[in-house]
């Protein structure tokens, strides 16, 4: 639903000030008690890794609508006008007329709903829709990244987790999850490739595949991995995601890098492969890793929608750790 701007900026003030006193040094030292038990008390840090994920949640939801915001500004300043009337203009006047047929089908799915509200539903449905159209398109032209990351992360024993090296070096180990198929997965490769570029001395890059089924692109990734082409067939698959729903197309892949395509066609078959990546899959479920992309940075799980952009962040901070760690040795 369309929420209007001056009730918008409220609620985000709402949400940013809310976030701004829980964590400013000058309200609650993280240490000082808040609570006291006979002997034992209760301190403030022990609050705040209780309720780390929904403060995290209400950053990102309060991040979002003022980028959001910011955008729709930005757009009505171009053609002289308010941001109200950019809104009335670009997202009310241009929601398509609720059809009949609309209607009678909500009314089916939604029997104890009048038809007057179940058209105010549809309507604001149709709005809400046409904003998010109109504000990931101008996330996109204007290269929007946000790099808010949570307090507390997670840490989890990657041990039995198996991955294909993407990079030689025996220093610290970042686990890429990903899906050649997946929309995330392939935007965040542009961002991927680059730090591949920039650590490949000091990181130890390895890829595992993650999807909701095992497709054809992660068994093709595991078949060449089999012939060591793991790397070349890896980035052939993201250069070439778009025609991954063609069976063709992995035999293409396969001959430009010169595998062996009748072991190539053999290993693709392979049940020891599928049961491989299978038990992998359990693995990461038993992590509590469920979407993609997500990072595992010696042992620290990134696993948000914005985990991609502050990745260097943690792969420079455990880095300086291994470092300071070597010289105190």
């Amino acid at each position: 639903m369309i929420i209007k701007h001056r009730i918008l900026l409220s609620i985000i003030m709402m949400a940013i000030q809310l976030t701004y006193c829980t964590h400013t040094e000058q309200s609650i030292p993280q240490m000082e008690s808040v609570a006291i038990i006979g002997n034992d008390s209760i301190k403030i840090n022990e609050i705040d890794s209780i309720i780390a994920d929904q403060l995290f949640t209400l950053r990102k939801e309060a991040l979002k609508s003022l980028v959001s915001i910011r955008l729709l500004e930005a757009e009505a300043n171009k053609l002289n006008i308010d941001i109200k009337e950019y809104i009335n203009r670009e997202i009310d006047k241009k929601i398509k007329e609720i059809s009949q047929v609309e209607i009678s089908k909500f009314l089916s799915e939604k029997p104890t709903i009048d038809s007057a509200e179940a058209i105010r539903y549809l309507i604001s449905s149709k709005k809400y829709q046409r904003q998010n159209v109109i504000i990931d398109s101008l996330m996109r032209i204007n290269n929007v990244r946000f790099f808010l990351k949570p307090d507390i992360i997670k840490r989890v024993d990657p041990q039995s987790l198996y991955g294909n090296s993407l990079t030689s070096s025996k220093g610290i180990e970042v686990y890429i999850i990903s899906d050649f198929e997946c929309p995330s997965c392939i935007k965040a490769e542009k961002i991927l490739s680059g730090l591949y570029k920039k650590y490949s001395n000091k990181v130890n890059f390895k890829y595992t595949y993650f999807s909701g089924y095992i497709g054809s692109s992660g068994l093709a990734s595991e078949a060449a991995a089999k012939q060591g082409k793991f790397v070349p067939m890896h980035n052939l698959l993201f250069e070439n995601s778009e025609f991954l729903y063609k069976d063709s197309i992995y035999y293409e892949l396969a001959n430009k890098i010169s595998l062996d395509i009748q072991q190539f066609e053999k290993d693709m078959k392979d049940p020891n492969i599928l049961k491989n990546m299978m038990l992998n899959k359990e693995i990461l479920r038993n992590l509590g890793i469920y979407s993609t992309p997500s990072f595992i940075v010696n042992g620290l799980l990134l696993d948000d929608e914005f985990a991609v952009n502050y990745l260097e962040d943690i792969i420079i901070q455990e880095l300086v750790k291994k470092a300071d760690l070597s010289r105190k040795n």
